[in-house]
């Protein structure tokens, strides 16, 4: 009688996370179901000068950042969306100013590219998102920031001192990942990380599961209200806890 109560307790919990998501989301400033403006806008910014920093602050798109042969942020968007686009002392900013509105068809052909020139080694990368899917392979950074209220987040081949995420409703993938510290927060979605070498791991899923695959984990913690926890590979000093769902750690 008490796991039927915890089941639909934790059901319950999820339901008002997704809920929750989704009013944050779409109540950060106007809001309309008009349609009309899906028609999408397509340009290329170039930018000069070194990089240190990247900054994104923007409301829904998917976005990439990856190398290249020298600076520029490419978009594919609704002409009111497009963001403002700048690089000065060595921060690249793209911010988006104009909040969501839904009801129209497309906007997952909706993007933002961000290209810098190969072997730049930032010093912060700090990336803000209402709604969209983040990627990003084979960047070098210092700091590593993410926050997503809703979308999938992948990364592979990221080399970084500290990794700070934190997700609202969606799953976060790591792979080949080499840092100090890595720090996951999931209200609503699965944590995967392949292949990750790292000193300090500590994740925390409301619901979902997390799960690591060949990883080497010197110590940290991990939990999770309601979800499984599987931690396979060299896996050291690390808590684990879950209120409902089955734990396996390798010893």
């Amino acid at each position: 009688m008490t796991k039927i109560y915890i089941t639909v307790l934790s059901l319950i919990t999820v339901v008002a996370i997704m809920v929750g998501c989704f009013i944050h989301i779409f109540n950060r400033g106007h809001f309309s179901w008009n349609i009309g403006h899906s028609k999408a806008v397509s340009d290329t910014v170039a930018l000069s000068g070194d990089v240190d920093t990247i900054e994104v602050d923007i409301k829904y798109a998917g976005l990439t950042v990856e190398y290249g042969d020298d600076v520029h942020v490419e978009y594919n968007l609704p002409e009111s969306y497009i963001p403002e686009i700048g690089l000065k002392n060595g921060v690249l900013s793209v911010v988006m100013s104009n909040s969501i509105r839904i009801g129209d068809s497309g906007w997952n052909d909706f993007e933002i590219k961000i290209v810098i020139p190969e072997g730049t080694e930032l010093d912060k990368l700090d990336l803000k998102l209402d709604a969209g899917n983040i990627e990003m392979s084979d960047i070098t950074a210092n700091d590593v920031k993410i926050e997503c209220d809703a979308g999938n987040i992948e990364l592979e081949g990221i080399v970084a001192d500290s990794f700070d995420v934190d997700v609202d409703a969606g799953n976060i993938d790591f792979r080949k990942i080499t840092a100090d510290t890595v720090s996951i927060k999931a209200d609503a979605g699965n944590i995967e990380l392949r292949n990750c070498t790292i000193d300090i791991f500590n994740a925390d899923a409301d619901a979902g599961n997390i799960e690591t695959h060949d990883c080497t984990i010197t110590r940290g913690s991990v939990s999770t209200d309601l979800g499984n926890i599987d931690l396979d590979g060299e896996i050291g000093d690390v808590e684990t806890h879950t209120s409902l769902g089955i734990i396996n750690v390798d010893d």
